[in-house]
């Protein structure tokens, strides 16, 4: 009702709980072995960074002006966002869609293809003649590296499941895969790795 982005729906068990069991009149029971009095769930999350010295030295080597490409900002939110799935899904998605545009641009400028042929490619002025992602990593890619994600049966089978996930959260609300299996968060994990 507030519409507080910090309340969440309560997922038990995985959430702080306490079981009592009282007389009728409210009071506790006296203490017996026959009698359960009390059950009680705490849920809490830790989390920390390792860095070993190998890390703190990559990290000294950078530049001042380094940033993380936008793709990888993008599935570490992905990341952050489980067990929120759909939102996950879409931030996973959204992040191949930024890696393979970003990785064949830089290989089109590197390749020499002229910029007006290259950007003819990309942005017809109907979506529906510009390259799919799924041209993009398969039939882009190969032309580039000589490699297509097709190539790797596991990657390739992932790759549609994770936008038909994406595609079923953006319009439905759920992210599943197939009609009515909806995606657990192990799944989801999987999808944004």
């Amino acid at each position: 009702m507030t519409r507080g982005f910090q309340a969440t729906s309560i997922d038990f068990p995985r959430c702080t709980w306490k079981l009592e069991n009282l007389n009728d009149d409210g009071t506790r029971p006296q203490e017996s072995d026959a009698l359960i009095r009390l059950r009680a769930g705490r849920r809490f999350t830790v989390s920390f960074i390792g860095v070993n010295a190998a890390v703190w030295e990559h990290i000294h080597q950078l530049s001042p002006v380094w940033a993380p490409p936008p793709w990888d900002d993008i599935l570490l939110d992905a990341t952050a966002a489980l067990p929120r799935i759909g939102t996950a899904v879409v931030l996973a998605a959204t992040a191949l869609e930024v890696f393979i545009a970003h990785v064949l641009d830089d290989l089109a400028a590197k390749g020499k293809v002229p910029t007006d042929v290259w950007q003819w490619v990309n942005d017809r002025k109907d979506p529906d003649k510009d390259p799919s992602t799924e041209e993009q990593f398969d039939v882009l890619l190969k032309h580039f590296v000589g490699h297509s994600l097709k190539e790797d049966p596991t990657l390739w089978a992932a790759f549609p499941n994770l936008r038909a996930a994406r595609n079923k959260f953006v319009h439905e609300g759920v992210a599943r895969v197939e009609k009515n299996l909806g995606i657990e968060r192990s799944g989801a994990t999987r999808l944004t790795e």
